[in-house]
């Protein structure tokens, strides 16, 4: 059964999103789950399920949906006509599929799943693989957890880290902006700077996470 939050849960409980960069695998999961409200983005849901579940493209929408992964997780996407067409053949799917609300503009998934939390009132956001930019000691290789598989591309494929690493900083400035109430903390490792002058905003690196995870 997917677990329900109450408004005080989100407000008191931190928000982790895990994006897909390749710094998460560093992270422990299971333990991070057990202390925070956990955001996931597309195919995290192969190998772990969040309680919140986010994908906007029909593809890996679908195949969430063909492995019943929205029945796990609390599952949010966009309308579209393909889904609108399968929903309308299997009405039980509109019990579990959240549709994202309007006051939330649609940008990437992990970019939606942080303005999520947000709307959802969470004080304390974690950014986990949210990487922005390919893996310094590997930037011939494309930085992400699911490369190679369906869906994603190939791993000699770095062009996307490359050409969309300065937009994504960029929507994560606006939203940062946009929540100063928030307090961000990105955990990264030889990643990216978001080089913010935001005073909601800090980098800290996997070690201080795992030290402040262990204090909740």
């Amino acid at each position: 059964m997917v677990k329900q939050f109450s408004p005080q849960e989100h407000q008191q409980t931190p928000a982790t999103i895990l994006g897909n960069g390749r710094s998460r695998l560093a992270i422990d999961l299971d333990q991070v789950h057990a202390k925070t409200i956990t955001y996931g983005c597309n195919a995290i849901h192969r190998d772990f399920i969040t309680d919140y579940l986010i994908a906007l493209d029909a593809g890996i929408v679908f195949e969430i949906i063909d492995a019943n992964s929205h029945l796990k997780s609390r599952f949010y996407t966009q309308t579209q006509r393909r889904l609108d067409d399968r929903m309308k053949r299997e009405p039980q799917l509109h019990k579990h599929i959240n549709i994202i609300p309007p006051a939330i503009k649609l940008s990437d998934s992990g970019n939606t799943a942080i303005k999520l939390a947000c709307l959802n009132k969470h004080k304390t956001v974690y950014l986990v693989g949210f990487d922005y930019g390919v893996m310094p000691d590997k930037p011939r290789e494309y930085n992400n957890v699911y490369r190679s598989t369906p869906h994603y591309l190939p791993t000699t494929n770095n062009q996307v880290n490359l050409a969309n690493g300065k937009s994504w900083k960029l929507r994560m400035q606006e939203t940062l902006r946009a929540n100063p109430t928030v307090e961000f903390k990105r955990v990264v490792y030889n990643c990216e700077s978001v080089h913010t002058k935001q005073t909601n905003y800090t980098e800290i690196t996997i070690e201080q996470f795992k030290e402040e995870i262990n204090r909740l």
